[in-house]
């Protein structure tokens, strides 16, 4: 029934759909992206196979690569540690498997119920990314750059692109479908529970001082073997680095003569070819036998637009006399082609589409042209400056590249470029500078040890741009003798005493609350009373919404911990509901719709892997689930 009701919800407007899905029509003369290339993956070995469909082992560990990446900006100091931990490792990959199963199973439900974007779209989308323009301009190198870091053709990466918009549109599609939407009943509990307010008080449990403890030698050094990785030293790295994003300027070369780009037209006037346009109206019908009545009553002289706009069951196109847009030839859907309208005023049979009933008429014909020199000028000429500029740039490469395999010295390189080198200065894999364009992994990566005398320089690429990188120092990692860090681990130590004792204390009071005992005769002082929201970013906000209404008259007690740390017993002692405002209306409305739009989600997901026939890699990792 999920699966039933998703695909009527799709294909209800899916000839409309799949008509406006190829009008967004923009001649983009990119150098580069008009003939994509594809390069495929020479690895018969697998990572999943999905109905037929093959992930290779080389495309996943890309994947994880990409994620580690995303997690290390997000977690900063705490990821290399972590990366070290082979559990968290394998739970990653686990996760990106499952995410890449699951992702690649609603591409397949999308494509079976029609949904589809054009290379039009592809090509307007990747070159209105900011991350490609220079100066408001596509940029060729940034682009090619990019690819390079990634590790993906542009033909790759664009069908990548077109995978993720396919994704975001049926999702976009189960989001706004009116079967998600709440009933009243939910609506009006989840809102009274989202709005209530609590009025609490707070008392700090902290009767056990410092000086009422002591550590041992032997606690000292058992916490230190038993930790003993918090005491490495991280490995040091000092850097030179030049960059070499300064050769992308177009200003730095000459103007492109008219006789060139005049020249590059006369060879090429082939890739500015604007292909045949059609413009069509549609009557949509349900069924045959009303798509034969207004057949029959065209044929005898009823006006079209009238009959569209009267009977057609296409929403879209209805209000506008059953008028389309206009449609390249290629882009043209096959029910209309077979149509095979080739005179203005034409009007079709009737068609029969799996949305139902069509009759279409031809409006207008817009033949083929080759764009005049003119229109394309300036097109032509950013295209060889990029070109030109591309040249220049690799040139330069190539001679680093030579100089680098002769060991040259840092000055030659500077000579080179004609830029001068930057030193980072000592840093960990922790404590990357800002300014330094590669990330951990990828020093960690580069800078291995045993490769160090190997690869001492080299040009690396960075969604930035090249840069050319050369170590000047480095210092292994350093166990820190135990000595030197037995002040802090007593420190550490008795603060975890003083927090366990506190707990300790904390539970016995809280019990004994709750048995009747009177907060005076406990000797608590408590704050004075407060509303507390949902919606306050408290460390102890959720402890309070986790504790029991309090009874007519009676207070309910709990336990929480403020942003220090320390422990706090909770008492709440009133409750009320609010009328949400407008705008916690929107908010809350929101929050049910995302509520089922996940239970969807999972529904639909569950469907789609239960009928389909997934294999795993061997030895990939543990299958998900």
């Amino acid at each position: 029934m999920m699966l039933k009701l998703l695909r009527d919800t799709s294909k209800k407007n899916k000839f409309s759909q799949k008509v406006m899905l190829g009008m967004i029509i923009a001649l983009l003369l990119i150098s580069g992206m008009g003939n994509y290339m594809y390069l495929g993956l020479n690895n018969n070995d697998y990572a999943l196979i999905i109905n037929g469909h093959k992930i290779t082992r080389l495309q996943f560990e890309n994947y994880v690569s990409s994620v580690q990446n995303q997690q290390q900006k997000l977690l900063g100091n705490r990821f290399p540690e972590l990366a070290r931990d082979a559990h968290y490792i394998q739970q990653l990959r686990i996760k990106v498997l499952s995410q890449l199963r699951d992702e690649w199973l609603l591409q397949q439900y999308a494509h079976n119920l029609g949904m589809n974007i054009s290379d039009e779209q592809i090509r307007q989308v990747i070159s209105s990314q900011l991350d490609f323009k220079v100066n408001g301009h596509f940029d060729i190198i940034k682009y090619n750059n990019y690819l390079n870091v990634i590790g993906l053709t542009s033909r790759q990466y664009a069908e990548t692109m077109r995978q993720q918009l396919i994704l975001k549109q049926l999702l976009s599609v189960i989001r706004d479908s009116e079967f998600i939407l709440p009933s009243d009943k939910d609506k009006n509990v989840l809102t009274l529970l989202l709005t209530q307010q609590r009025k609490i008080r707070t008392a700090v449990v902290n009767k056990i001082a410092k000086r009422k403890l002591s550590v041992s030698n032997s606690e000292i050094r058992n916490y230190y073997y038993q930790n003993i990785r918090r005491f490495i030293a991280p490995e040091l790295f000092r850097i030179d680095y030049i960059p070499l994003a300064g050769y992308n300027n177009i200003s730095q070369l000459p103007p492109i003569k008219d006789s060139e780009v005049q020249q590059w037209y006369d060879l090429h006037q082939q890739d500015y070819r604007q292909s045949s346009q059609y413009k069509y109206r549609v009557i949509q019908l349900n069924s045959e036998k009303s798509a034969k009545m207004i057949l029959k009553k065209l044929k005898a002289g009823a006006d079209f637009i009238a009959m569209a706009t009267d009977f057609s069951v296409d929403p879209i196109s209805a209000h506008r006399g059953g008028e389309f847009p206009w449609m390249k030839s290629e882009y043209t859907p096959v029910e209309l082609k077979n149509a095979h309208l080739q005179q203005i005023g034409q009007i079709s049979e009737i068609i029969k589409t799996s949305v139902g009933y069509l009759i279409v008429r031809l409006e207008d014909i817009r033949p083929a042209q080759i764009m005049p020199f003119n229109k394309v000028r300036s097109v032509i000429a950013n295209q060889l400056q990029q070109k030109h500029l591309l040249e220049k740039y690799l040139i330069l490469k190539e001679k680093i590249r030579k100089a680098i395999d002769q060991q040259s010295s840092l000055n030659k390189i500077e000579n080179i470029t004609g830029i001068k080198s930057v030193d980072t200065g000592w840093f960990s894999l922790n404590t990357i500078p800002k300014y330094f364009p590669l990330n951990p992994l990828i020093v960690q990566d580069l800078f291995q040890s045993d490769h160090l005398a190997k690869n001492n320089q080299f040009i690396s690429s960075t969604a930035h741009g090249d840069y050319f990188i050369r170590l000047r120092q480095y210092r292994p990692a350093l166990l820190i003798p135990l000595r030197k860090v037995h002040n802090s681990i007593t420190l550490y130590i008795i603060r975890q005493k003083i927090e366990q004792k506190n707990q300790e204390e904390a539970e016995k009071l809280l019990s004994e609350l709750n048995s009747g005992t009177s907060e005076i005769k406990l000797n608590l002082k408590f704050t004075q009373s407060r509303w507390i929201t949902r919606d306050l970013h408290e460390s102890i906000t959720p402890a309070v919404f986790s504790i029991e209404l309090p009874k007519k008259d009676h207070v309910s007690y709990g336990l929480g911990k403020d942003r220090q740390g320390n422990v706090m017993i909770i008492a709440v002692d009133k409750v009320r509901n609010i009328m949400p405002s407008k705008e916690q209306e929107v908010a809350i409305d929101n929050i049910i719709r995302d509520i089922h739009f996940e239970a969807i989600l999972t529904a639909l997901l569950d469907n789609l892997r239960q009928n389909s026939h997934i294999r795993y890699g061997e030895g990939i990792i543990n299958v998900p689930k």
